[in-house]
């Protein structure tokens, strides 16, 4: 459920990016505040949830308080609900951070406004460990892309403004497939 909540976030950014630019242009920063908001609030619902199927069934109401301590079930549901956006959400910080920095560094003449909040938004919901697969598949579609424009004789500069979106997409869609690798598996917390 979190992939599809993921996987429609980003399909209404990306709808967003491609009728509204102003929009995102003005309000870039909802971009990523509402991934954030949207994936706690999911995450909260299946940490409650959890619990309420614990406390109603006889066997597992056992592994909730007053029979255990608190700590055995919060580390589950951290274990199982929390660990990868919890790991993808200071990644995305960090992309972002790196954006602004390295955009105000070199006079803004490498992303758009908006660009710093796309990839980051991409990047939280994507999570962990896909965005490990994430940014090198990003990496190799900017470099086909200019390698392609360059064999054309069209050299001119490539922007990541219309990748961020639709890479993640790609990502969540063939993450289930990968799931299914044992190495994939090893990744996962």
């Amino acid at each position: 459920m979190a992939s599809f909540i993921s996987y429609t976030l980003l399909v209404l950014i990306l709808g967003a990016q491609l009728t509204r630019r102003s929009f995102l242009i003005r309000r870039r920063w909802l971009i990523f505040t509402a991934a954030v908001i949207a994936i706690g609030a999911l995450e909260t619902y299946y940490i409650s949830a959890q619990y309420r199927l614990w406390l109603a069934s006889d066997l597992t109401k056992y592994f909730l308080p007053p029979y255990r301590d608190f700590g055995y079930f919060s580390f589950y549901v951290l274990k199982r609900f929390l660990a990868p956006y919890l790991i993808s959400l200071p990644i995305a910080l960090i992309v972002s951070f790196l954006l602004f920095w390295f955009n105000r560094r070199f006079n803004f003449r490498f992303f758009y406004p908006e660009e710093p909040f796309l990839a980051a938004a991409a990047v939280f919901l994507v999570s962990y460990p896909a965005f490990l697969f994430y940014f090198p598949l990003l990496i190799l579609l900017i470099l086909i892309i200019s390698i392609f424009l360059s064999w054309r004789r069209r050299p001119r500069r490539l922007s990541f403004r219309y990748l961020w979106v639709p890479t993640a997409l790609f990502v969540i869609i063939i993450s289930n497939w990968l799931a299914g690798f044992d190495w994939w598996r090893l990744l996962a917390v």
